[in-house]
């Protein structure tokens, strides 16, 4: 899936290329809400204002943040990891992590022409090709993340017939 033109380095699926965007959106998104909040100046009536009215923007550049930082240590965790099989079912949870915080921002990426139109709906394919991949794998990553034995009955956990 690319991003703005044919070449691998901007190609969705791949790791850098899904960072450098997080990045992107993250500092591009700092950088406007500070812009926000800078216009107050020393009022602090007028501050206080100000920052309530950017409310979203402040609350979506805290969200680029920890969607970086998560797809980083996500990233990191990957590489430390010895189990080659264990690591291959990683890197698609953690492609489909990054692919879903594009889907859901997809607005944002496409208005800053991160993205094109095309490239948001193979996005959302891809999404869909992830979770059928991952499918049978369910059991396994849900015990891997230390879920009690007792919440595991629930039907999406059931093998499909």
């Amino acid at each position: 899936i690319d991003a703005r033109s044919k070449d691998d380095q901007h190609n969705l699926l791949n790791r850098g290329t899904q960072i450098a965007l997080f990045e992107e959106r993250e500092q591009h998104v700092l950088e406007t809400a500070a812009k926000r909040l800078r216009k107050a100046g020393k009022d602090k009536s007028a501050a206080l204002d100000l920052f309530n009215a950017a409310q979203d923007h402040i609350v979506f550049a805290a969200q680029a943040h920890i969607d970086r930082v998560t797809l980083e240590a996500f990233t990191a965790g990957i590489a430390r990891c010895e189990n080659e099989e264990a690591a291959e079912l990683l890197r698609d949870v953690c492609s489909l992590y990054a692919l879903t915080s594009i889907e859901r921002d997809r607005a944002w990426f496409m208005e800053h022409n991160r993205i094109s139109d095309d490239r948001a709906k193979a996005v959302q394919r891809e999404v869909n090709s992830l979770l059928a991949k991952l499918r049978p794998h369910t059991l396994t990553l849900i015990e891997g993340l230390g879920v009690p034995p007792e919440s595991l009955g629930a039907e999406i956990l059931k093998p499909t017939p």
